[in-house]
This record gives C-alpha cells, structure tokens and sequence, in this order.
C-alpha cells in the first residue's frame, strides 16, 4: 500500500469519527450530597467541642436515611458520647446519644441494651426532679411521643412534631414540663409558627441555575440551618428532658428483666459502646482526603 492511500485512509477514520455523536459523560454522584458541605463540617469536628459531633449527627440520620448515612450518623453519636465524657467538663450527652442510637437500631437486643446503658448513666449536669406520681401516671407511649415530638422539631419536621404535640396525653405532658426546656415558647408557637425557611422550604439549598455538577448552592436566606434557632443552653435542655422521658419509663431493674425476659445481657458499661459499634474511640478527626478518622487533625493545605 503506498504512503498516500495509507494517508488517505487515516484520513478517512478521522473523520468518520469526528462525526460520531460524542458520548455524554455521565454526571458524578456524590452518595454525601444530602447534607451540604458535609466533607468541610466533619473535618471541622474537635472533641474540644463535643455537642457539634450529635448535632451533625442527628441532621446526617435526618437527611441520609440510608445505609451510608446511618453508618456515619452512628460513629458522630459514639464520638460524642467518647468526647463528651472525656472533657473536663462534661455536658451530659451519654443519656441522649443512647436514646439516639436506639431509636436508629433495628435489633431489639441491642436497643435493650442501649435502653439499660442510657438509665444508668448518671447525668449530674440536670437538676430536673420528676415527681413520681407523674412518672407512675405516664405511660411509655407518652412519653416516647414528646421525645420523638422533640426530635422532630430539631429537626424542622414541624409537621409530625405537631401532630404528636396536639395529642391531649402529650400536651399534658409536655405542659407539666415546659420549664425544664427552658425556652418560653408554647406548644402552637414551637409547631405551627416556626415554619423554617421560606426560600429554600428547609431543605438547606436552592438550585443555582449553575453546573450540572454543581446545580444547587447553599440557601442564603437561612445559610443552610432553616431549623429553630436554639442556643446551646436550649439544646441541652431538650435533650435532659429526653434523659428524663426515658428515665421515667425504666427506673427499675426488675421493669428492664421484664423486658428482656430474663436473657443474658451485654455488660452495661460506657466502655463498651465505641467498641459495639466498631468505632476507635482515640480517632476523632476527620480526614477529607481519605475520609477517614484520625487521632491527629489533617495537615493544613500547602504543609
């Protein structure tokens, strides 16, 4: 074949493939795409701080429903529950990291054990004092109504908190105990007033007419936290009145072996739950690059 009807042919190929219709790249899934800036705000986490790892926590159980997401929400709550006690002074949070991880566990052992774990653990932070007459006089069902009633709220589900708050056992239940949340705010205000963020409607970010990519940016109105505005002190409060919800429903041994039956149970120690959920209690930072937890901050970029 000569030099010039070999160059012709290739010549022909390209193109004949120029011509082809070029094949869409397919967009790039981010599985994390349900909490913005996720990656930044876990590495942003210090067990100096250990309320921001249950707060984070509790919006990746709310926004990341799957198995991904219920993964990482578990970890945050044990590394809250790690920090927390470790501090010099801590908040309290064993109590409520428990309640959490059981509403998330789908194992009735483990739930039992994570129930037992929360009643025994001490929280000297709270001077709550629940009449027993009252705790005798509410039913489990109540009770963990307004817990649930109180998660929702934090987490601007204002719809479902309502309908658990209108309930007549519920509002009096919570009416009873309105000062222990320390927030003067009455029932119809926390459900039906509080209706978040009009711009993006709570779902924390608005399509930005940009990328395909990137086709959504951080709402500006609410900056990307349309919940209620709770200072730490209201937050806290929150989560002992859950402490204390959870506390009126098991306050004795023989209510828990009644529960359980009478099966063998996992010691109730705090030292065994970072190791129930696989977590390294001596990793508390976030490494973007790998997406791994550390025992040391990630470097700094450039270092």
């Amino acid at each position: 074949m000569s030099s010039t009807r070999r160059t012709l042919i290739m010549m022909i190929a390209a193109a004949t493939l120029s011509l082809a219709p070029a094949r869409a790249s397919a967009p790039e899934i981010n599985p994390w795409a349900g909490v913005v800036n996720l990656d930044e705000r876990l590495a942003a986490l210090s067990p100096d701080n250990p309320i921001a790892y249950f707060e984070l926590a509790e919006e990746v159980a709310y926004e990341m429903p799957d198995v991904g997401g219920r993964r990482l929400a578990r970890h945050l709550y044990v590394l809250a529950f790690e920090a927390d006690r470790n501090a010099p002074r801590p908040l309290g949070l064993g109590r409520s990291v428990c309640i959490a991880l059981a509403d998330m566990s789908t194992q009735p052992d483990e739930r039992r054990w994570l129930f037992a774990l929360a009643a025994v653990l001490g929280d000297t932070t709270t001077s709550v004092n629940w009449d027993p007459q009252i705790r005798d006089a509410t039913s489990t069902e109540t009770a963990m109504a307004l817990a649930e009633a109180l998660g929702y709220f934090r987490a601007m589900d204002y719809r479902k908190a309502h309908r658990l708050l209108i309930r007549d056992d519920v509002e009096a239940l919570f009416n009873q105990y309105d000062h222990v949340v320390e927030q003067g705010r009455d029932i119809n205000f926390m459900t039906t007033d509080a209706i978040g963020c009009p711009e993006c409607r709570n779902s924390r970010v608005v399509r930005s007419g940009g990328t395909r990519e990137n086709p959504y940016r951080l709402c500006a109105t609410c900056g990307g936290n349309p919940g209620p505005r709770l200072s730490g002190d209201e937050f806290l409060a929150q989560l002992r009145l859950e402490s204390v919800l959870l506390n009126a429903n098991h306050h004795s041994w023989s209510a828990q072996v009644t529960v359980d039956g009478g099966e063998p149970l996992r010691d109730v120690e705090p030292d065994e739950l970072a190791a129930s959920f696989s977590v390294d209690p001596t990793r508390f930072y976030w490494h973007p690059g790998t997406r791994t937890w550390e025992v040391a901050p990630a470097p700094a970029e450039g270092m």
